[in-house]
C-alpha cells in the first residue's frame, strides 16, 4: 500500500461550494469560521486531535501523538499527517458527523506515486483508504467509504438493509487526470436527501442516488463507540 498525506476537515449540514482556482492560505481561525462546521482536523497544532468539534475533540486512538518530529508540511505551509504503519486515526461520531446529511473535505497529496497514473512501476497500487464514516444503532448501520484504487477516487454509500449483492452500493468516482506526485488536491464528498456528490478541486464530478432502502433505518444516529476514521 502506498503512503498518502491527509489533511481533513468535516463540514456538516451544508452543501459545500468552492470555485476552482480560488484556493488560498487561511489562518486557523479562518479555517474554523464556517458557520455550520461540526468537526475540523487541520494538523496545524502538530497533534492528532481535532481543532474544533461539536462532539469529542480527542482522538480515540492517537490522542497523545505529536507531529513535531515528523516534519511534514501541508498544502498551506502548515501541518500535515502521514499515517505510520499500523496507525489508525479515529474519532467518536456523536456531534461530529450526521449520517443523513453532511460534507467531508480532504486535502490529499501522494508522496511517492503519480495519482493520475493507473500503474506504479508497472503494477496497480491496490486500495488506499482515505476516510470512513460508520454509524450504528443496534443491528442497523450506515457506512460511507472514501478510497482510491489505481488512478480513481471512489466514494461508496451503503447501509445494513438488504439486498447486499453487487451493484447495490451507491458509488461515485473521479479520475485524477493531470494531478502529479507531490501535488496537493482537494477531494470533497457530500450526502443529503438520499443523494451523494463528489467534487475534485472544487468541481462537481459525479453524483448518484442512494438505493430506495436508504430511508429504511431513519433512527440510525451516531453513538460514542462509532468512529470517524481517517
Amino acid at each position: 500500500m502506498k503512503k498518502t498525506v491527509l489533511a481533513i476537515v468535516f463540514l456538516v449540514n451544508a452543501i459545500f461550494s468552492l470555485s476552482a482556482q480560488q484556493f488560498k492560505e487561511l489562518t486557523l481561525a479562518e479555517k474554523l469560521a464556517e458557520p455550520e462546521l461540526s468537526f475540523a482536523l487541520t494538523f496545524d497544532k502538530k497533534d492528532l486531535n481535532a481543532d474544533f468539534a461539536l462532539g469529542e475533540k480527542a482522538s480515540l486512538t492517537l490522542p497523545d501523538e505529536s507531529l513535531l518530529l515528523r516534519g511534514l508540511v501541508g498544502f498551506d505551509s502548515a501541518g500535515a499527517y502521514k499515517p505510520e504503519p499500523g496507525e489508525s486515526l479515529k474519532f467518536a461520531a456523536p456531534g461530529n458527523a450526521d449520517p443523513h446529511q453532511g460534507t467531508l473535505s480532504l486535502w490529499v497529496c501522494a508522496l511517492d506515486y503519480n495519482p493520475c497514473d493507473e500503474l506504479t512501476e508497472g503494477e496497480k497500487r491496490g486500495n488506499i483508504a482515505l476516510a470512513q464514516l460508520w454509524f450504528q444503532q443496534g443491528e442497523k448501520h450506515i457506512n460511507m467509504q472514501l478510497y482510491e484504487y489505481a488512478n480513481t477516487v471512489y466514494f461508496d454509500w451503503r447501509n445494513s438493509e438488504p439486498p447486499h449483492s453487487f451493484g447495490q452500493v451507491a458509488r461515485i468516482q473521479t479520475l485524477r487526470e493531470g494531478i502529479r506526485q507531490g501535488e496537493w488536491h482537494q477531494i470533497v464528498c457530500t450526502w443529503q436527501d438520499k443523494q451523494i456528490f463528489l467534487y475534485l478541486n472544487g468541481k462537481l464530478i459525479d453524483q448518484a442516488t442512494c438505493r430506495k432502502n436508504a430511508a429504511r433505518p431513519p433512527t440510525c444516529r451516531p453513538r460514542r463507540k462509532n468512529p470517524l476514521s481517517a
